[in-house]
């Protein structure tokens, strides 16, 4: 009988019957992740992650490598640092330098005529995560 090994999932098919397929055991996916610091902010980043973080001083097409990393997940164990861990960099392309969409700031105060609009545009970086390097440990003797 369908869903004694697995649970089963009740789907509608083309005829609106309901019917009963069995669901797949669930898989663990392990992957590789860093935590960075950068502009005051943290961020996750796996291999292939594009993202977008605080304006940094480096041009488009450039490599960047970011040597605060708070913490590494590698083969399904997380080793954290204390703050940060040494010898671990995540290497990231620059693939752009932008800024997000306008926002408006209005300061207003009623009964005394006070108002002032202002607007802001936050400038970034885009990163594509291309490595997540962990130098290895030698041994100085």
């Amino acid at each position: 009988m369908i869903g004694q090994d697995y649970p089963v999932s009740y789907v509608l098919n083309e005829y609106s019957a309901l019917t009963l397929l069995p669901r797949q055991p669930y898989t663990l996916w392990v992957v590789e992740y860093a935590i960075f610091k950068t502009g005051g902010k943290q961020y996750r980043a796996a291999l292939g992650d594009v993202i977008d973080v605080e304006k940094l001083p480096v041009e488009p097409g450039s490599e960047i490598e970011l040597d605060q990393v708070l913490a590494l997940s590698k083969d399904g164990q997380v080793t954290y640092g204390q703050p940060i861990l040494s010898g671990v960099k995540v290497i990231a392309h620059v693939q752009r330098q932008f800024r997000d969409k306008k926002i408006r700031v209005f300061k207003y105060k009623r009964k005394t005529r006070y108002r002032r609009m202002r607007g802001h545009r936050q400038p970034y970086t885009r990163l594509q995560i291309a490595d997540i390097v962990q130098e290895e440990e030698t041994d100085g003797s």
